[in-house]
């Protein structure tokens, strides 16, 4: 019995010194593998961010009073700054919101690292009311400039209340009602090329008013069938009214029978039939 456990012995230390040796391999072989890979990933890292960086930067614009460089700083877009993961859609807002006039069409990233922009002008579209200046926006109210006096072309709308307006920034409109039905009617007549310098007295939304050049008188009433009366009234001021022809013309019976009436004005003022 004392012989067996004897022989018994050495074998197990046998064992135990091939487990070490074995566990020393494989930790060593492991650490070569982490090492290796760590040395790979890092070169590869290196190598990435060299060649995925901005070298050239290419701006196509139409407005003439920004600068190339205006482009760069409000973009945050300065060569030599990472080219794959550039977030152009921040970039289109920061350049959007720092320089109002500035309207980001398109931004491409070509490989190796060239950045190109096309900007357009954006459109002066309407005005509104603010204490004794009048705040410039684009058909998507995107505010443009604030100024004392308002250019041709360029629609009044009455009746709604702003605040704090900021350039490069959505005009605010305290009334959400109303806020929605601006945003409506300026999409619509954008959309319909109807861009003549118009009165728009949205005062009360169940009673539109519009004035045509101070000539043409227009009663909208409600907003209901906003789209068909906005054709239907680009038709009538491109093709049916003479150029200096005025009158007054009515739209509240429109969405029941689908007619609008039309009513001259003499030049002694009084109405015609």
């Amino acid at each position: 019995m004392s012989s067996f456990c004897y022989k018994r012995k050495p074998l197990v230390k046998r064992r135990h010194k091939v487990y070490k040796k074995r566990l020393l391999l494989y930790r060593i072989k492991l650490i070569i593998k982490v090492s290796l890979f760590i040395s790979l990933t890092t070169f590869l890292l290196i190598i990435f961010k060299n060649i995925f960086k901005i070298r050239e930067i290419k701006i196509n614009s139409d407005v003439s009073f920004y600068k190339h460089e205006d482009y760069i700083k409000a973009g945050n877009i300065t060569v030599g700054r990472d080219f794959l993961f550039l977030n152009t859609d921040k970039v289109r807002q920061n350049i959007e919101e720092k320089l109002p006039f500035a309207k980001v069409s398109n931004m491409s990233k070509k490989f190796p690292g060239k950045l190109v922009l096309s900007i357009n002008k954006a459109d002066s579209f309407a005005a509104f009311r603010w204490n004794k200046n009048f705040v410039i926006t684009d058909p998507y109210l995107k505010i443009l400039e604030i100024k004392d006096n308002i250019e041709p072309n360029i629609n009044l709308i009455e009746g709604v209340e702003i605040f704090e307006p900021k350039p490069g920034f959505k005009i605010k409109i305290k009334d959400n009602e109303k806020k929605l039905l601006t945003e409506n009617l300026l999409h619509l007549m954008k959309d319909n090329s109807l861009n003549c310098s118009l009165k728009i007295d949205i005062s009360n939304n169940e009673n539109i008013n519009l004035d045509y050049e101070d000539r043409i008188f227009i009663k909208f009433g409600s907003s209901k069938d906003l789209e068909r009366k906005i054709k239907a009234l680009k038709e009538i001021l491109n093709n049916k009214v003479k150029s200096k022809e005025k009158g007054n013309l009515d739209f509240t019976m429109f969405s029941e029978n689908n007619k609008l009436y039309f009513m001259p004005i003499k030049e002694n003022g009084k109405q015609g039939i």
